[in-house]
């Protein structure tokens, strides 16, 4: 599978058609392939869709039923445009656009199902809702890309302006010395300051190239997994954490031999009969929303402890809305094992479910990480793109 993957897969699904190739716009401007699924539906990588074809697809937003365009039907002038070879080619079933508002943002090509039969009015209302949904998620994808590009412009800008105050600085600096230089360097003791100034105009100047070089690529480019676990772990131990509440009695006898102390006990009962202010850290580690009452949880976490680090799974992340807009099943993945029937998960909290709560209850945000895939993921669209979620908390 090559290209937008989830582009080309909900409308399979749909159709039961077993290939489909995807259209979007390149830097030209031009509807250009940009990935399939199963076999090419084209006489060559990199086919293009003509302006005059786009242009009838934006304006009418139908989906195109090619064996009505072969046996003569033209509704709206699509017989002239259609590139010839997906006439001649029988596999060739219906063209999807994907139409936002009133732009095309893309096209879907699928295939003819194995069935061999015809598009009906079911075909053409189903296919026309996921071809509206896929072009929202496209633009929303493009936009966010958009705001993080001028994000990183921005960031730039601001580091650029202190290194060309240096700059100006040390300008200053050589200049004053050179100045002075025309009237004191028989004098020895300037001489003897000139050459410190210019060890450290020297020793500023390479700070400020290594500091540019830097802005080349940002990072090095390498991946490395972050589990979650392991960033809660190395909390419990930074922050001194004196003892845990488990309620799984494998994972007390685990956390035993490991030499932590562990309780056994249930997070919506037990924790209030702790005092106030018991600890420094309490944290909530991937158990807020197993909790029969997440919002009662947080309050005594809060209460028991000065600060809180309180973990999660973001039940709003884009391959979970997927899965139910068009698997119409529960999600399975690696984060979220489990089937329907025996999740211990029972509250389905969201990154801005939780935002939203914290700011009800004037809890105060001191710090937040976002994860997906062993990768940071940005705070602006960490709703989206996050699969877990970190936060150090503080009461207000």
């Amino acid at each position: 599978m090559d290209g937008e993957p989830s582009a080309t897969i909900l409308p399979l699904s749909i159709t039961t058609s077993r290939s489909a190739l995807l259209f979007l716009v390149d830097e030209d401007g031009r509807f250009a392939e940009a990935g399939h699924t199963g076999q090419l539906l084209a006489p060559e990588q990199g086919v293009t869709l003509s302006p005059q074809f786009a242009h009838v697809m934006e304006r009418d937003g139908d989906i195109l039923d090619f064996d009505a365009v072969r046996s003569g039907k033209d509704r709206s002038g699509e017989l002239a445009v259609v590139p010839s070879w997906m006439l001649d080619d029988e596999r060739c079933w219906a063209m999807v656009p994907l139409m936002h508002f009133d732009r095309l943002v893309g096209a879907i090509l699928l295939s003819r199902p194995p069935d061999k039969r015809e598009l009906d009015w079911e075909d053409f209302d189903l296919l026309r809702v996921v071809g509206q949904q896929l072009a929202s998620y496209l633009a929303e994808q493009s936009g966010q890309q958009a705001l993080m590009e001028s994000a990183r412009f921005d960031e730039f800008n601001r580091r650029i302006a202190f290194v060309m105050h240096d700059i100006k600085n040390l300008a200053s600096q050589l200049n004053l010395l050179a100045s002075n230089a025309e009237r004191h360097a028989e004098k020895p003791e300037f001489r003897k300051d000139m050459l410190v100034t210019l060890r450290t105009a020297s020793g500023k100047l390479q700070t400020l190239i290594d500091r540019l070089g830097g802005y080349r690529s940002g990072q090095d480019g390498s991946i490395e997994a972050v589990p979650l676990n392991g960033i809660m772990a190395g909390l419990e131990q930074r922050f001194g954490a004196s003892g845990r509440l488990e309620i799984d009695a494998d994972n007390v006898s685990a956390a035993v031999a490991r030499g932590l102390s562990v309780v056994q006990g249930d997070a919506d009962v037990d924790l209030a009969a702790y005092p106030d202010n018991s600890f420094d850290y309490a944290i909530l580690s991937q158990t807020l929303q197993t909790t029969r009452r997440p919002d009662l949880v947080l309050d005594h976490l809060l209460r028991i402890g000065e600060e809180a680090f309180v973990s999660f799974p973001n039940f709003a992340q884009w391959r979970i809305r997927i899965s139910h807009m068009f698997g119409g099943r529960m999600p399975v993945t690696k984060q979220l094992p489990h089937k329907w029937y025996d999740t211990p998960n029972i509250h389905h909290v969201t990154i801005d479910d939780f935002r939203s709560h914290l700011k009800e209850r004037g809890v105060v945000i001191q710090g937040a990480w976002f994860l997906s895939g062993g990768r940071p993921r940005r705070a602006q669209i960490a709703n989206l793109r996050a699969a877990h979620a970190v936060f150090k908390l503080k009461k207000g």
